[in-house]
Formats: structure tokens, C-alpha cells, sequence
């Protein structure tokens, strides 16, 4: 988050990424670069040599990357390492969809979801919300779609005066 001077703050234990918080963007970052960079991000330096993707586990990326029904950009880009425009390449779903494999891959303690699924279907929103549970990612989410509430058990409304409220999911009849 970047904060203008005398605009707040944000205070956290978590360290940033990997076993902390990460945050995803409705519009996610996305560049230039190897389909693995995408994943790695922001592990890495931009200017490092790149891992051993096989130390790195390619294989449970790209079960990954099957879940979110994104295994076909392996063969578009003839492999992990090949250089492409992916800003220019993918959908805003993709992209959405790529950094939850990005989020997960980095398995933070806590990810914070700012209209993070807003361009996808249903049916791929609730996966995503299945591999967060499954790979015991804790979340809050940013949302105007009321699908995303069947997938939380607390509301926080903000009233923008400062005030706020927590409430429990409303129960579907």
C-alpha cells in the first residue's frame, strides 16, 4: 500500500509475502517476463538468474495453474521461461487468475482481496475461494459482488465517517 504523507497508516506483524500478507489488486501487476516470473513475483530481483523451477515444485504450479483452467499458457508460451508481453497477452480473468496462483504459490498467512475476482465466473471465483481454504490461506475480501459473502462467515461494513460494524453472514434460505 502506498500511503500519501499524512493519509494513515498500516501496522502489521506480518512481514510482507511469503508466510505474511500479500494483497491483490482487482487490476493485478502483470509485465514482461517469463510465465515463471509471473508466479515468483516478488520473490525475486527482477535481475536475479532464475531458480531452479524444479526445486521449486513446477509440477504443483502447474496443478495449480490446471485448477484455474490456465494450463494452456504453458504451451502459448512453449514453456516456463520463454519472455513475453503478458500484460498485453492476457484477459483481466487471467490476469486475476494468475495472481492466485501467485498468491498461493507464496502461501502468505493472510491475503487481503480488493476486487481480486471481480472478472471472473462464478463457477471460477468459487474455485479460487476452495484452493485459499485448502492451502489454509487466511483472507478478508473487498467486494461489490454478493457472491463473494457465501464464501466468509463475517461482514465488516465500513460507513465511511469512520464508523464500523461486524456482523455474521446472513444465512441463505
Amino acid at each position: 500500500w502506498h500511503l500519501k504523507k499524512d493519509m494513515g497508516h498500516v501496522a502489521t506483524q506480518l512481514q510482507i509475502g511469503t508466510g505474511g500478507i500479500l494483497y491483490l489488486p482487482q487490476r493485478p501487476y502483470v509485465f514482461s517476463g517469463s510465465l515463471q516470473r509471473q508466479i515468483t513475483y516478488p520473490r525475486d530481483d527482477p535481475y536475479a538468474v532464475e531458480l531452479s523451477w524444479e526445486d521449486e515444485g513446477a509440477g504443483k504450479v502447474m496443478a495449480l495453474m490446471e485448477a484455474f483452467d490456465l494450463g494452456h499458457l504453458l504451451a502459448r508460451a512453449e514453456g516456463w521461461n520463454t519472455q513475453m508481453q503478458w500484460h498485453d497477452l492476457l484477459s483481466l480473468g487471467e490476469q486475476q487468475r494468475i495472481s492466485l496462483v501467485r498468491l498461493i504459490y507464496h502461501r502468505p498467512v493472510l491475503a487481503i482481496l480488493d476486487e481480486a475476482t471481480s472478472a471472473l465466473s462464478p463457477e471460477e471465483e468459487a474455485v479460487a475461494y476452495q484452493l485459499l481454504r485448502e492451502h489454509e490461506i487466511n483472507y478478508v475480501s473487498i467486494a461489490h459482488r454478493p457472491s463473494v459473502m457465501q464464501f466468509h462467515q463475517k461482514v465488516l461494513e465500513l460507513d465511511g465517517k469512520g464508523g464500523w460494524r461486524v456482523s455474521d453472514v446472513p444465512v441463505a434460505n
